[in-house]
């Protein structure tokens, strides 16, 4: 057998590489291997700085150790922003005003420094730009609950969102960041949009919405957030919408909006979305209201979604406060019927449309019952997939003529009407 030294690079790349796949879950391996040679250097170093996991105080070794082309490894960005203690005698409190201030400027400062770092690098390649992932909690916020004997997110953690505009927040702007997803602690959708501001090429933004419910608070901040993207994210090419895991339900039910400010908002920014992704924030029969003759408002209000590859909408039925949408299961079929019509005829309206899945939950007596729509566009060929329910023929001939329309081809349709039977 040859020495390493003498196989040509190709295969000596190769080696190295898979010895670093094989050993990247043994941290205390790594470094070891990096020592070996240069060209081993190299090549760990994809491994090992591809994703950077930061807290505060590594700010300052972040800056000085990732230099030169360690900054090139770079795919994921980490940070973790651990708020302060508290005593479980204050688990079911939420925060008061002082302490949410507080809470806010421990995470803009934190912030400010990432993003002075960033602000003097090079812009890099499209290839080589970086996701941040920002996490905020405190140990302090799960809890063991003995009646259910379980751990779960205390009630001051869910009722206690993060708003960073209380107190003067000043992010130097980057060209490093492309995409931001947030996790922990919610965080305002208005705070994310300041933070995506300062990315002078954030394409991608994952965002977590407040519940829709009829409180006049959270429809502003909805509007609010709709009516911002535009301003202040106009590059967003990638939107994933999600609802808060962290914040405590309303029992209240959403009121019947599909031409509020957010949702008008919402379908005229998505139109220069390639993807776009919900669950229940975002209730996809109002989304797609102007497609329904009886809702639609005029012609002006139908959207066209000319660049959109990628759509994947997920609503649940009197499954979950305040998303229970309707009062009764045969309700909530005839909801489904209307959606699977409304994104037949919208359809027509996505030319670029390569792959669709409406993944929907119903709670009926007798468990959840699931029914999927997946939708296929690959090779001058379009196929749709319909599992959990027989859709009618109204609904098959609004699929049929409006891929005709818009990719000039036939649909191949498959239906099992059989429980989808999705974990």
């Amino acid at each position: 057998m040859p020495a390493l030294a003498q196989l040509p690079f190709e295969l000596r790349h190769l080696i190295i590489a898979r010895v670093a796949a094989d050993s990247k879950y043994q941290p205390h391996v790594l470094p070891s291997l990096a020592c070996v040679s240069s060209e081993w250097q190299a090549a760990i170093e994809a491994f090992t700085f591809a994703r950077i996991n930061l807290t505060p105080d590594r700010l300052d070794t972040f800056s000085s150790i990732v230099i030169g082309r360690r900054r090139a490894r770079l795919r994921v960005l980490s940070l973790h922003v651990p708020l302060d203690l508290y005593p479980s005698r204050l688990n079911d409190e939420k925060e008061s005003a002082e302490i949410r201030k507080h809470t806010s400027a421990t995470v803009v400062g934190p912030l400010e420094r990432l993003f002075a770092i960033l602000h003097d690098w090079p812009q890099p390649p499209v290839a080589q730009r970086v996701c941040l992932l920002l996490t905020v909690d405190s140990a302090s916020d799960t809890a063991r609950d003995e009646k259910w004997d379980h751990t779960a997110t205390t009630y001051r953690a869910r009722a206690s969102p993060l708003k960073l505009e209380r107190v003067p927040v000043t992010l130097r702007p980057n060209h490093v960041i492309h995409s931001i997803r947030c996790t922990g602690r919610h965080l305002q959708p208005t705070s994310l949009l300041a933070i995506g501001f300062h990315c002078a090429v954030l394409d991608t933004l994952d965002v977590e919405l407040n519940h829709d419910s009829s409180s006049d608070r959270d429809e502003k901040q909805r509007a609010v957030f709709a009516g911002s993207l535009e301003l202040q994210t106009p590059r967003i090419r990638h939107l994933y919408l999600r609802r808060p895991k962290a914040l405590p339900g309303s029992n209240i039910a959403p009121r019947r909006q599909p031409w509020s400010a957010f949702y008008s908002g919402l379908r005229r920014f998505s139109q220069q979305c390639e993807s776009l992704v919900f669950d229940d924030c975002v209730y996809a029969l109002e989304f797609f209201a102007p497609f329904l003759r009886e809702t639609a408002a005029s012609d002006q209000d139908i959207p066209h979604w000319a660049g959109l590859r990628a759509l994947h909408a997920r609503n649940s039925y009197l499954l979950r406060k305040p998303y229970l949408r309707v009062k009764h299961q045969a309700n909530a079929l005839t909801a489904v019927h209307k959606l699977l019509l409304a994104l037949g005829q919208a359809v027509k309206h996505m030319p670029s449309l390569e792959k669709a899945r409406l993944s929907l939950c119903i709670l009926s007596n007798v468990g959840l019952e699931w029914i999927t729509l997946t939708y296929l566009y690959s090779g001058g060929v379009a196929k749709l997939a319909i599992k959990g329910i027989t859709p009618s023929k109204t609904v098959i001939d609004a699929w049929g003529s409006s891929v005709v329309l818009s990719r000039g081809c036939m649909l191949g349709i498959s239906v099992d009407p059989r429980d989808a039977g999705m974990s």
